[in-house]
């Protein structure tokens, strides 16, 4: 007796396989024995993966370079401070980064609001915390 070489997940060849052995007689192959065939379908799937991952790589890299300076920038998007003496300050009820500006005489608030935001990190004011403020400023 003969038994040709089937693909298991052909149920229809494994039928024709198992009903033709049970009768005893010679079966011809239904399909391609396992390997003709399937091992170059395995390369080339495995080569494609292959490429698309060193395809996707690339594109991060480059979409890393081209935005990577961004992403390391000062949280406020200002730039780099200047040196600045500065004193400690405790905060009072009510008290907002744009009042201590506004106090500290006639000019451009908004570049002290800047300035302050970037001397304190950034973070929001609470009553009796202490504040970093610039020596010069006339607020007290």
């Amino acid at each position: 007796m003969v038994l040709a070489l089937h693909r298991p997940n052909d149920s229809r060849s494994h039928r024709r396989l198992l009903a033709a052995v049970t009768r005893g007689s010679r079966v011809a192959p239904a399909c391609a024995p396992i390997g003709v065939g399937s091992a170059a379908r395995h390369v080339v799937g495995r080569a494609a993966l292959v490429l698309a991952g060193i395809f996707g790589l690339v594109v991060v890299t480059e979409v890393v370079a081209a935005i990577g300076p961004a992403l390391v920038a000062d949280p406020v998007g200002l730039p780099p401070a200047e040196p600045v003496a500065v004193h400690r300050r405790t905060i009072v009820a009510g008290e907002t980064l744009w009042s201590i500006a506004e106090g500290a005489g006639p000019g451009d608030v908004l570049a002290r609001v800047e300035l302050l935001t970037r001397l304190n990190g950034g973070r929001e004011l609470v009553e009796g915390e202490q504040v970093v403020v610039p020596l010069h400023w006339d607020a007290s």
